[in-house]
Protein backbone atom coordinates (compact mmCIF):
# COMPACT_ATOMS: atom_id res chain seq x y z
CA UNK A 1 0.00 0.00 0.00
CA UNK A 2 1.48 3.25 -1.02
CA UNK A 3 1.22 6.25 1.50
CA UNK A 4 1.44 10.05 0.69
CA UNK A 5 1.85 12.20 3.90
CA UNK A 6 0.65 10.06 6.23
CA UNK A 7 -2.61 9.56 4.90
CA UNK A 8 -3.92 6.54 2.39
CA UNK A 9 -2.68 7.12 -1.27
CA UNK A 10 -4.51 4.98 -4.64
CA UNK A 11 -2.13 2.75 -6.16
CA UNK A 12 -2.05 3.91 -9.52
CA UNK A 13 0.17 4.87 -12.21
CA UNK A 14 1.18 9.02 -10.61
CA UNK A 15 4.11 6.82 -9.09
CA UNK A 16 7.20 6.80 -10.55
CA UNK A 17 7.66 3.26 -11.72
CA UNK A 18 10.21 2.17 -9.21
CA UNK A 19 7.50 3.06 -6.47
CA UNK A 20 4.98 1.65 -8.11
CA UNK A 21 7.21 -1.59 -8.72
CA UNK A 22 8.18 -1.99 -4.95
CA UNK A 23 4.32 -1.58 -4.01
CA UNK A 24 3.46 -4.49 -6.78
CA UNK A 25 5.59 -7.13 -5.91
CA UNK A 26 6.11 -6.33 -1.76
CA UNK A 27 4.04 -6.55 0.87
CA UNK A 28 5.76 -4.31 2.89
CA UNK A 29 4.17 -0.16 2.30
CA UNK A 30 6.02 1.72 -0.31
CA UNK A 31 6.52 5.41 0.01
CA UNK A 32 5.88 8.34 -2.22
CA UNK A 33 8.67 10.11 -3.77
CA UNK A 34 8.70 13.40 -2.58
CA UNK A 35 8.52 15.30 -5.89
CA UNK A 36 5.01 13.46 -6.41
CA UNK A 37 3.36 13.39 -2.95
CA UNK A 38 1.22 16.45 -4.04
CA UNK A 39 0.01 14.54 -7.09
CA UNK A 40 -1.02 11.96 -4.69
CA UNK A 41 -2.59 13.90 -2.19
CA UNK A 42 -4.57 15.05 -4.94
CA UNK A 43 -5.74 11.93 -6.75
CA UNK A 44 -6.76 10.76 -2.52
CA UNK A 45 -8.82 13.56 -2.73
CA UNK A 46 -10.45 12.97 -6.05
CA UNK A 47 -11.52 9.09 -5.13
CA UNK A 48 -13.53 10.00 -2.28
CA UNK A 49 -15.29 13.79 -3.31
CA UNK A 50 -19.03 12.86 -4.98
CA UNK A 51 -18.38 14.86 -7.65
CA UNK A 52 -15.94 12.26 -9.69
CA UNK A 53 -17.43 8.58 -8.49
CA UNK A 54 -18.42 6.79 -11.28
CA UNK A 55 -22.19 5.76 -12.23
CA UNK A 56 -22.48 1.87 -11.40
CA UNK A 57 -23.48 -0.10 -14.71
CA UNK A 58 -26.71 -1.43 -15.08
CA UNK A 59 -25.12 -4.92 -15.16
CA UNK A 60 -22.69 -5.88 -12.24
CA UNK A 61 -22.11 -9.47 -13.93
CA UNK A 62 -19.11 -7.09 -16.13
CA UNK A 63 -17.34 -6.85 -12.97
CA UNK A 64 -14.43 -9.01 -13.56
CA UNK A 65 -14.50 -8.48 -17.52
CA UNK A 66 -11.70 -6.33 -19.12
CA UNK A 67 -12.94 -2.96 -21.31
CA UNK A 68 -10.77 -2.59 -24.04
CA UNK A 69 -9.41 1.23 -24.79
CA UNK A 70 -7.28 2.41 -27.60
CA UNK A 71 -4.82 0.60 -28.87
CA UNK A 72 -3.74 -1.17 -25.97
CA UNK A 73 -4.67 -4.62 -25.47
CA UNK A 74 -4.70 -6.41 -22.19
CA UNK A 75 -2.65 -9.67 -22.10
CA UNK A 76 -5.38 -12.78 -22.04
CA UNK A 77 -5.79 -14.41 -18.75
CA UNK A 78 -5.11 -18.21 -17.80
CA UNK A 79 -8.37 -19.15 -19.33
CA UNK A 80 -8.06 -18.13 -22.98
CA UNK A 81 -11.52 -18.48 -23.63
CA UNK A 82 -12.67 -15.19 -21.63
CA UNK A 83 -14.78 -12.43 -23.57
CA UNK A 84 -14.19 -9.08 -23.64
CA UNK A 85 -17.09 -6.94 -23.04
CA UNK A 86 -18.07 -4.53 -25.58
CA UNK A 87 -19.98 -1.98 -23.22
CA UNK A 88 -18.55 1.75 -23.32
CA UNK A 89 -17.36 2.98 -20.32
CA UNK A 90 -19.51 4.66 -17.64
CA UNK A 91 -18.93 8.53 -17.96
CA UNK A 92 -18.87 10.17 -14.50
CA UNK A 93 -21.73 11.87 -13.02
CA UNK A 94 -22.14 14.05 -10.15
CA UNK A 95 -23.67 11.60 -7.95
CA UNK A 96 -23.35 10.79 -4.04
CA UNK A 97 -22.66 7.40 -3.28
CA UNK A 98 -24.54 5.84 -0.45
CA UNK A 99 -22.72 6.28 2.97
CA UNK A 100 -22.62 2.83 3.63
CA UNK A 101 -20.20 1.90 0.45
CA UNK A 102 -18.19 4.91 0.52
CA UNK A 103 -17.43 3.58 4.34
CA UNK A 104 -16.57 -0.35 2.63
CA UNK A 105 -13.44 1.21 0.50
CA UNK A 106 -12.41 3.30 3.00
CA UNK A 107 -12.68 0.02 5.39
CA UNK A 108 -10.60 -2.20 2.95
CA UNK A 109 -8.05 0.49 3.18
CA UNK A 110 -7.69 0.14 6.51
CA UNK A 111 -7.65 -3.59 6.07
CA UNK A 112 -4.74 -3.40 3.72
CA UNK A 113 -2.87 -1.38 5.67
CA UNK A 114 -3.25 -3.38 8.54
CA UNK A 115 -2.70 -6.67 6.58
CA UNK A 116 -6.04 -8.34 6.78
CA UNK A 117 -6.00 -8.95 3.46
CA UNK A 118 -8.94 -11.73 2.82
CA UNK A 119 -11.22 -8.66 4.92
CA UNK A 120 -9.29 -6.14 2.67
CA UNK A 121 -10.92 -7.77 -0.90
CA UNK A 122 -13.88 -8.92 0.91
CA UNK A 123 -14.49 -5.01 1.19
CA UNK A 124 -13.32 -3.38 -1.89
CA UNK A 125 -15.43 -6.50 -3.59
CA UNK A 126 -18.37 -4.98 -1.92
CA UNK A 127 -17.78 -1.98 -3.05
CA UNK A 128 -17.02 -2.63 -6.86
CA UNK A 129 -20.37 -4.40 -6.97
CA UNK A 130 -22.39 -1.18 -7.21
CA UNK A 131 -18.82 0.49 -8.95
CA UNK A 132 -17.61 -2.06 -11.16
CA UNK A 133 -15.09 0.51 -13.55
CA UNK A 134 -14.02 2.13 -9.96
CA UNK A 135 -10.35 2.37 -10.81
CA UNK A 136 -9.13 3.12 -7.27
CA UNK A 137 -10.76 -0.14 -5.38
CA UNK A 138 -9.43 -2.21 -8.58
CA UNK A 139 -6.54 -1.29 -8.35
CA UNK A 140 -6.31 -1.72 -4.28
CA UNK A 141 -7.75 -4.67 -4.40
CA UNK A 142 -5.51 -6.15 -6.73
CA UNK A 143 -2.80 -5.29 -4.68
CA UNK A 144 -4.06 -7.54 -1.99
CA UNK A 145 -4.56 -10.00 -4.39
CA UNK A 146 -1.29 -9.61 -5.27
CA UNK A 147 -0.19 -9.74 -1.39
CA UNK A 148 -2.28 -13.24 -0.85
CA UNK A 149 -0.43 -14.42 -3.41
CA UNK A 150 -3.73 -15.04 -6.03
CA UNK A 151 -1.73 -13.78 -8.99
CA UNK A 152 -4.52 -14.88 -11.42
CA UNK A 153 -6.90 -12.43 -9.57
CA UNK A 154 -4.95 -9.93 -9.01
CA UNK A 155 -3.98 -9.85 -12.84
CA UNK A 156 -7.71 -10.14 -13.58
CA UNK A 157 -8.10 -6.83 -11.88
CA UNK A 158 -5.20 -5.25 -13.72
CA UNK A 159 -6.81 -6.46 -16.57
CA UNK A 160 -9.56 -4.56 -16.13
CA UNK A 161 -7.94 -1.11 -14.71
CA UNK A 162 -6.09 -1.07 -17.77
CA UNK A 163 -9.16 -0.29 -20.03
CA UNK A 164 -10.46 2.28 -17.54
CA UNK A 165 -8.60 6.05 -18.07
CA UNK A 166 -7.04 7.75 -15.61
CA UNK A 167 -9.44 10.93 -16.09
CA UNK A 168 -12.48 8.44 -14.73
CA UNK A 169 -10.29 9.58 -11.27
CA UNK A 170 -8.59 12.11 -11.81
CA UNK A 171 -10.76 14.51 -14.73
CA UNK A 172 -7.98 16.79 -14.83
CA UNK A 173 -5.01 14.01 -15.38
CA UNK A 174 -2.70 14.76 -18.44
CA UNK A 175 -1.67 12.96 -21.93
CA UNK A 176 1.85 12.12 -19.79
CA UNK A 177 0.42 11.22 -17.00
CA UNK A 178 -2.23 9.12 -18.72
CA UNK A 179 0.69 7.20 -20.63
CA UNK A 180 2.39 7.08 -17.06
CA UNK A 181 -0.20 5.29 -15.26
CA UNK A 182 -0.41 2.58 -18.56
CA UNK A 183 3.23 1.43 -18.80
CA UNK A 184 3.40 1.02 -14.64
CA UNK A 185 -0.22 -1.11 -15.32
CA UNK A 186 1.98 -3.23 -17.97
CA UNK A 187 5.23 -4.03 -15.68
CA UNK A 188 2.96 -4.95 -13.41
CA UNK A 189 1.03 -7.26 -15.21
CA UNK A 190 3.92 -8.23 -16.60
CA UNK A 191 5.85 -9.72 -13.22
CA UNK A 192 2.10 -11.08 -12.26
CA UNK A 193 1.99 -12.86 -15.62
CA UNK A 194 5.59 -14.09 -14.98
CA UNK A 195 4.14 -15.67 -11.71
CA UNK A 196 1.69 -17.43 -13.27
CA UNK A 197 3.94 -19.14 -15.41
CA UNK A 198 2.96 -16.95 -18.75
CA UNK A 199 6.15 -16.10 -20.27
CA UNK A 200 5.74 -15.12 -23.41
CA UNK A 201 2.90 -12.80 -21.78
CA UNK A 202 5.54 -11.24 -19.39
CA UNK A 203 7.73 -10.51 -22.35
CA UNK A 204 4.99 -9.33 -24.38
CA UNK A 205 4.09 -6.66 -21.55
CA UNK A 206 7.42 -5.59 -21.48
CA UNK A 207 7.31 -4.57 -24.90
CA UNK A 208 3.65 -2.47 -24.32
CA UNK A 209 5.51 -1.08 -21.63
CA UNK A 210 8.55 -0.10 -23.85
CA UNK A 211 5.88 1.38 -26.59
CA UNK A 212 3.37 3.35 -24.75
CA UNK A 213 5.59 6.33 -25.04
CA UNK A 214 8.70 6.53 -25.66
CA UNK A 215 9.37 9.94 -24.59
CA UNK A 216 8.07 9.00 -21.49
CA UNK A 217 10.83 6.07 -20.58
CA UNK A 218 13.83 7.01 -19.18
CA UNK A 219 17.29 5.37 -20.48
CA UNK A 220 17.57 3.43 -17.21
CA UNK A 221 14.30 2.21 -17.23
CA UNK A 222 14.34 0.77 -21.00
CA UNK A 223 17.80 -0.71 -20.16
CA UNK A 224 15.47 -2.49 -16.92
CA UNK A 225 13.31 -3.53 -18.68
CA UNK A 226 15.36 -4.73 -21.69
CA UNK A 227 17.61 -7.04 -19.42
CA UNK A 228 14.30 -8.24 -17.39
CA UNK A 229 13.17 -9.75 -21.30
CA UNK A 230 16.78 -10.82 -21.54
CA UNK A 231 15.84 -13.18 -17.92
CA UNK A 232 12.43 -14.51 -19.38
CA UNK A 233 13.95 -15.56 -22.19
CA UNK A 234 16.78 -17.80 -20.93
CA UNK A 235 13.95 -19.23 -19.01
CA UNK A 236 11.61 -19.58 -21.93
CA UNK A 237 14.33 -21.46 -23.92
CA UNK A 238 15.47 -23.29 -20.75
CA UNK A 239 11.92 -24.46 -21.09
CA UNK A 240 12.01 -25.49 -24.60
CA UNK A 241 15.26 -27.43 -24.05
CA UNK A 242 13.58 -29.28 -21.54
CA UNK A 243 10.69 -30.65 -23.17
CA UNK A 244 12.64 -31.99 -26.14
CA UNK A 245 14.80 -33.73 -23.79
CA UNK A 246 17.78 -31.83 -24.58
CA UNK A 247 18.78 -31.35 -20.97
CA UNK A 248 22.39 -29.96 -21.26
CA UNK A 249 20.82 -26.63 -23.33
CA UNK A 250 18.20 -26.66 -20.68
CA UNK A 251 20.42 -26.64 -17.70
CA UNK A 252 22.97 -23.76 -19.53
CA UNK A 253 20.03 -21.61 -19.76
CA UNK A 254 18.04 -21.90 -16.42
CA UNK A 255 22.21 -21.56 -14.93
CA UNK A 256 22.15 -18.10 -16.85
CA UNK A 257 18.88 -17.38 -15.62
CA UNK A 258 20.10 -18.51 -11.77
CA UNK A 259 23.17 -16.39 -11.76
CA UNK A 260 22.48 -13.56 -14.12
CA UNK A 261 18.88 -12.22 -12.48
CA UNK A 262 17.29 -13.77 -9.94
CA UNK A 263 19.65 -15.48 -7.38
CA UNK A 264 19.57 -12.65 -4.05
CA UNK A 265 22.77 -10.76 -4.52
CA UNK A 266 25.43 -11.47 -6.80
CA UNK A 267 28.78 -12.77 -5.90
CA UNK A 268 31.00 -10.18 -4.33
CA UNK A 269 33.68 -11.45 -7.42
CA UNK A 270 31.54 -11.01 -9.83
CA UNK A 271 31.27 -6.75 -8.92
CA UNK A 272 35.18 -6.37 -7.62
CA UNK A 273 36.45 -7.67 -10.43
CA UNK A 274 33.88 -7.71 -13.58
CA UNK A 275 33.90 -11.13 -14.27
CA UNK A 276 30.26 -12.10 -14.80
CA UNK A 277 28.61 -16.23 -15.48
CA UNK A 278 29.36 -16.47 -19.49
CA UNK A 279 25.95 -15.08 -21.31
CA UNK A 280 25.85 -12.09 -18.29
CA UNK A 281 27.59 -8.87 -17.10
CA UNK A 282 27.39 -5.47 -15.47
CA UNK A 283 24.08 -4.67 -17.24
CA UNK A 284 21.97 -7.37 -15.98
CA UNK A 285 23.07 -7.33 -12.15
CA UNK A 286 22.25 -2.96 -12.36
CA UNK A 287 19.17 -3.05 -14.80
CA UNK A 288 17.44 -6.10 -14.05
CA UNK A 289 13.96 -5.88 -12.08
CA UNK A 290 14.32 -9.25 -10.54
CA UNK A 291 17.47 -8.58 -8.83
CA UNK A 292 16.84 -5.52 -7.79
CA UNK A 293 13.49 -6.72 -6.19
CA UNK A 294 15.56 -9.79 -4.65
CA UNK A 295 18.19 -7.68 -3.53
CA UNK A 296 15.71 -5.17 -1.77
CA UNK A 297 13.32 -8.40 -0.20
CA UNK A 298 15.48 -11.14 0.19
CA UNK A 299 12.69 -13.43 1.20
CA UNK A 300 11.77 -12.65 -2.60
CA UNK A 301 14.10 -14.40 -4.60
CA UNK A 302 12.27 -16.68 -6.80
CA UNK A 303 12.64 -20.57 -7.00
CA UNK A 304 11.52 -20.76 -10.54
CA UNK A 305 15.16 -21.32 -11.82
CA UNK A 306 16.03 -24.09 -9.45
CA UNK A 307 13.00 -26.35 -9.90
CA UNK A 308 13.79 -26.19 -13.49
CA UNK A 309 17.46 -26.70 -13.52
CA UNK A 310 16.28 -29.46 -10.59
CA UNK A 311 14.14 -31.43 -13.75
CA UNK A 312 16.41 -31.12 -16.01
CA UNK A 313 19.36 -32.32 -13.93
CA UNK A 314 17.04 -35.23 -12.43
CA UNK A 315 16.50 -35.94 -16.64
CA UNK A 316 20.02 -36.19 -17.47
CA UNK A 317 20.79 -39.02 -14.57
CA UNK A 318 22.30 -36.54 -11.97
CA UNK A 319 20.13 -36.58 -9.00
CA UNK A 320 22.22 -35.54 -6.50
CA UNK A 321 22.79 -32.00 -8.08
CA UNK A 322 19.16 -32.09 -8.73
CA UNK A 323 18.64 -33.06 -5.10
CA UNK A 324 20.58 -30.03 -4.27
CA UNK A 325 18.83 -27.51 -6.46
CA UNK A 326 15.39 -29.15 -4.89
CA UNK A 327 16.48 -28.43 -1.40
CA UNK A 328 17.41 -24.47 -2.90
CA UNK A 329 13.99 -24.60 -3.97
CA UNK A 330 12.29 -25.54 -0.56
CA UNK A 331 14.64 -22.67 1.12
CA UNK A 332 13.26 -20.07 -1.44
CA UNK A 333 9.56 -20.86 -1.07
CA UNK A 334 9.70 -22.06 2.81
CA UNK A 335 6.03 -21.44 3.43
CA UNK A 336 5.03 -22.98 0.06
CA UNK A 337 3.48 -19.44 -0.89
CA UNK A 338 4.36 -19.51 -4.75
CA UNK A 339 3.78 -23.87 -4.45
CA UNK A 340 6.82 -24.39 -5.81
CA UNK A 341 7.86 -26.34 -2.17
CA UNK A 342 5.54 -28.83 -2.71
CA UNK A 343 6.65 -29.89 -5.97
CA UNK A 344 10.05 -29.57 -4.73
CA UNK A 345 9.01 -32.41 -2.06
CA UNK A 346 7.45 -34.74 -4.92
CA UNK A 347 10.49 -34.49 -7.12
CA UNK A 348 12.85 -34.91 -4.44
CA UNK A 349 10.38 -38.32 -3.05
CA UNK A 350 10.61 -39.50 -6.53
CA UNK A 351 14.49 -39.39 -6.70
CA UNK A 352 15.10 -40.93 -3.19
CA UNK A 353 12.68 -43.80 -4.46
CA UNK A 354 14.56 -44.35 -7.76
CA UNK A 355 18.17 -44.26 -5.11
CA UNK A 356 16.02 -47.34 -2.86
CA UNK A 357 15.92 -44.89 0.09
CA UNK A 358 12.46 -45.86 1.06
CA UNK A 359 11.72 -44.51 3.85
CA UNK A 360 13.46 -40.93 3.10
CA UNK A 361 11.23 -40.94 -0.30
CA UNK A 362 8.11 -41.48 2.53
CA UNK A 363 9.34 -38.42 4.56
CA UNK A 364 9.23 -36.07 1.51
CA UNK A 365 5.74 -37.88 0.07
CA UNK A 366 4.63 -36.85 3.45
CA UNK A 367 5.45 -33.03 3.30
CA UNK A 368 3.89 -32.72 -0.03
CA UNK A 369 0.95 -33.97 1.13
CA UNK A 370 0.45 -31.76 4.25
CA UNK A 371 1.48 -28.92 1.55
CA UNK A 372 -0.78 -29.94 -1.23
CA UNK A 373 -3.52 -32.68 -0.19
CA UNK A 374 -5.62 -32.42 -3.25
CA UNK A 375 -2.61 -33.87 -5.65
CA UNK A 376 -3.29 -37.73 -6.98
CA UNK A 377 -0.02 -38.42 -8.08
CA UNK A 378 1.91 -38.00 -4.35
CA UNK A 379 -0.69 -40.67 -3.21
CA UNK A 380 -0.19 -42.77 -6.08
CA UNK A 381 3.64 -42.72 -5.72
CA UNK A 382 3.34 -42.93 -1.98
CA UNK A 383 1.70 -45.86 -2.48
CA UNK A 384 4.01 -47.62 -4.57
CA UNK A 385 6.72 -46.87 -1.97
CA UNK A 386 4.41 -48.76 0.81
CA UNK A 387 4.19 -51.43 -1.85
CA UNK A 388 8.18 -51.70 -2.26
CA UNK A 389 8.31 -52.27 1.81
CA UNK A 390 5.89 -54.77 1.50
CA UNK A 391 3.30 -52.63 3.60
CA UNK A 392 0.61 -53.77 1.06
CA UNK A 393 -2.08 -52.69 2.97
CA UNK A 394 -0.72 -48.90 3.55
CA UNK A 395 -0.09 -49.06 -0.61
CA UNK A 396 -3.75 -49.59 -1.16
CA UNK A 397 -5.04 -46.79 1.18
CA UNK A 398 -2.40 -44.32 -0.80
CA UNK A 399 -3.94 -46.09 -4.28
CA UNK A 400 -7.43 -46.03 -2.53
CA UNK A 401 -7.14 -41.64 -2.06
CA UNK A 402 -5.60 -41.38 -5.55
CA UNK A 403 -8.35 -42.79 -7.07
CA UNK A 404 -10.91 -40.71 -4.88
CA UNK A 405 -9.10 -37.78 -6.38
CA UNK A 406 -9.09 -38.68 -9.64
CA UNK A 407 -11.18 -41.98 -10.70
CA UNK A 408 -9.42 -42.43 -14.55
CA UNK A 409 -6.43 -42.82 -12.80
CA UNK A 410 -5.06 -45.61 -14.67
CA UNK A 411 -1.85 -46.04 -13.00
CA UNK A 412 -3.10 -46.00 -9.47
CA UNK A 413 -5.87 -48.77 -10.56
CA UNK A 414 -2.72 -51.16 -11.74
CA UNK A 415 -0.64 -50.58 -8.62
CA UNK A 416 -3.16 -51.09 -6.63
CA UNK A 417 -4.14 -54.25 -8.64
CA UNK A 418 -0.74 -55.35 -7.88
CA UNK A 419 -1.05 -54.54 -4.15
CA UNK A 420 -4.37 -56.83 -4.08
CA UNK A 421 -2.35 -59.57 -5.55
CA UNK A 422 0.59 -59.38 -3.16
CA UNK A 423 -2.26 -60.09 -0.40
CA UNK A 424 -3.80 -62.92 -2.18
CA UNK A 425 -6.98 -61.19 -3.22
CA UNK A 426 -7.17 -62.43 -6.57
CA UNK A 427 -11.01 -60.99 -6.96
CA UNK A 428 -9.85 -57.12 -6.19
CA UNK A 429 -7.07 -56.93 -8.66
CA UNK A 430 -8.49 -58.60 -11.48
CA UNK A 431 -11.21 -56.11 -11.28
CA UNK A 432 -8.25 -53.17 -11.23
CA UNK A 433 -6.00 -54.45 -13.80
CA UNK A 434 -9.21 -54.74 -15.87
CA UNK A 435 -9.88 -51.17 -14.97
CA UNK A 436 -6.62 -50.28 -15.84
CA UNK A 437 -6.63 -51.79 -19.21
CA UNK A 438 -10.24 -49.78 -20.12
CA UNK A 439 -8.65 -46.59 -18.83
CA UNK A 440 -5.39 -47.16 -21.43
CA UNK A 441 -7.55 -48.35 -24.21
Amino acid sequence: MIKGKGKPAVFLGLLTLLTFLVAACSSEPATATPDMEAMVEAAVAAALVDSITPTPVATPTAIRTPVPTSTFTPVPTANPTATIASQPIPTNTPSKPPVSELTTREIGIKFLENGELEKAIQSFSKYIESHPVDLTSLLLRSDAYRASFEFQNALDDLNIALGIPLTSLIPEATRNQESDHKKDLFAVIGLLSFELDLLDNAIRNLDHYLDVDVKAITASEAASYSETQKSIQWLIDGNGYLDTGLYRGAIENFTTFIECSWNGKPSSTYLSDLIYPKGCGHNNYHNNIFLDYSEAHPQGSHPVGYYQRGLALKGLGEVEKALVDFKQVIELDSNNSRKYSQKAYRQKGAIYGGLGQHERAIQDFDEAINLDPEHAGTYANRGLTYYKLAQYERAIQNYDEAIRLNPEFGYAYYHRGGAYKAISDSEAAARDFAKAKELRD
